[in-house]
C-alpha cells in the first residue's frame, strides 16, 4: 500500500548506513554500529532509525550520544546524496537489543 514510503525507507537505510561507516569520524560511533531499519512518517517529517551494536550497555549509550550529536551532519549529507523533495526534520535513533533477534 505504501510502496513509495518503503522505497524511501530502504534508500535512507542504505545512505545512513553508508554515512555512518564512511563519513562520521566521531570515536563514539564505531564500526560496530549498524543500521537495521528506518521508518519514516507519511509526511517524511520524522525518521526513526533502528540501529544495533555489539558493545556493552555503556558503549551503546555513548554510540547513541554520538549519533544524536551528528544527526544534523547526517541530514545535511542525506540532502546532498539523495534527491528527495522533503527531508526529515527530526531523526530519532533507537537501539535494538540482541534479545529481539533470538
Amino acid at each position: 500500500m505504501y510502496q513509495r514510503i518503503d522505497k524511501i525507507n530502504a534508500l535512507l537505510r542504505q545512505e545512513i548506513s553508508s554515512i555512518i561507516s564512511q563519513e562520521i569520524s566521531d570515536p563514539r560511533v564505531s564500526f560496530t554500529v549498524s543500521v537495521v531499519n528506518v521508518e519514516t512518517s507519511r509526511d517524511l517529517g520524522l525518521a526513526k532509525v533502528y540501529v544495533t551494536d555489539i558493545g556493552d550497555l555503556e558503549h551503546k549509550r555513548k554510540a547513541l550520544e554520538g549519533l544524536n550529536s551528528t544527526s544534523n551532519f547526517i541530514r545535511r549529507l542525506l540532502r546532498k546524496k539523495t534527491y528527495l523533495l522533503f527531508y526529515s526534520r527530526e531523526i530519532i535513533y533507537l537501539f535494538l537489543t540482541q534479545s529481539l533477534f533470538n
